[in-house]
């Protein structure tokens, strides 16, 4: 497939999203393609696009569907050890959400991860940005004139560095760029006190499972281990090189960022440990620098939001901040 035909049209194998209609009746679809190496020329990655189709009916279709009447797009991104439909579905349903309010969207598992090829073990924070920026560019080609990001955990990182690097290499394409970050944490190795806080919420959780007479008939069934109690709280401290990679960058992506002055919605759980310190750090970082950030808490909400509940109000926030409470009907 040319770059010309890219810019026109995609074909992939497609399937209607079971309840993700328009009000006039008109599917979401989805295609699941391979995103081959643009300006680099190296190999691609997974991908999955959903926009507002033609088609009619359920189950499976053949869509070859032109992008160019959609304008705006989103590059939904998944967390370091995650893929492209994110925990639970998460990632799947904020794509399903974005192409009901008028936008293409783009899910990739970024390289080493899911279906794309690389080695796991040599992914690294700039490798993942730049597939983050091909995803862009994609959407481009197809015709979004506007790219917005969004990213879960990690991927908020993957998110911010892609977001500047397109500014930087290209401000007028950036202009109106947005980004939804949820649970993402700071550009910074593992604390102390980041170690203690999430010991202190696993020390928590065991203890309400002391309580329960369930926790106690599984233990003596010999359905509970100790031992990986024990592994949880003495790694809750560390970092491993693994992680070290996720936040370290050849360049200053922070300052990318502020030079950029894209503004972004931080969305957090508020039963995550690692929450309110992460806020605070962005909060005083954008303050500092006249950036506009804003955040939205989901009350009790854990890190990746589990419950439907948390999960709804997680997508609503993310929604609303880069689409706009109105669905964008043409």
């Amino acid at each position: 497939m040319t770059v010309d035909h890219f810019a026109a049209t995609w074909n992939a194998s497609a399937r209607v999203a079971t309840g993700a209609l328009f009000p006039d009746g008109r599917p979401v679809m989805e295609g699941h393609f391979w995103l081959p190496g643009l300006a680099d020329g190296e190999g691609g990655l997974a991908a999955t696009v959903t926009y507002a189709g033609g088609a009619e009916g359920d189950g499976d279709a053949v869509a070859s569907t032109p992008l160019a009447g959609i304008t705006a797009g989103v590059v939904w991104l998944h967390g370091w050890g995650g893929g492209k439909s994110g925990p639970h579905g998460i990632l799947t349903r904020l794509a399903r959400g974005a192409a009901l309010r008028g936008a293409a969207a783009l899910r990739v598992d970024l390289s080493g991860r899911g279906l794309s090829g690389g080695d796991p073990e040599a992914a690294d924070l700039d490798r993942m940005v730049a597939d983050a920026v091909r995803a862009h560019d994609w959407l481009r080609l197809a015709g979004c004139r506007t790219v917005y990001w969004g990213g879960l955990c990690s991927g908020g990182n993957v998110a911010i560095g892609a977001a500047a690097t397109v500014h930087e290499r290209s401000p007028a394409e950036a202009a109106d760029a947005r980004l939804a970050l949820l649970s993402t944490l700071p550009f910074q190795a593992r604390t102390a006190g980041m170690g203690r806080r999430k010991r202190g919420a696993l020390l928590r959780q065991y203890a309400r499972r002391l309580l329960s007479p369930a926790f106690w008939g599984r233990l003596l069934r010999g359905q509970v281990s100790g031992r990986g109690a024990a592994r949880a709280l003495a790694a809750a401290g560390q970092e491993d090189a693994a992680s070290r990679r996720l936040r370290e960058s050849r360049r200053d992506l922070p300052a990318l960022w502020a030079a950029s002055r894209l503004p972004a919605r931080f969305i957090y759980g508020a039963g995550d440990p690692e929450a309110a310190p992460s806020w605070d750090h962005y909060r005083a970082f954008t303050a500092a620098r006249g950036m506009r950030a804003d955040v939205a808490w989901v009350p009790g909400a854990n890190h990746n939001f589990y419950a439907a509940s948390w999960s709804r109000e997680a997508e609503g926030a993310a929604l609303d901040f880069l689409l706009g409470e109105t669905p964008l009907l043409r």
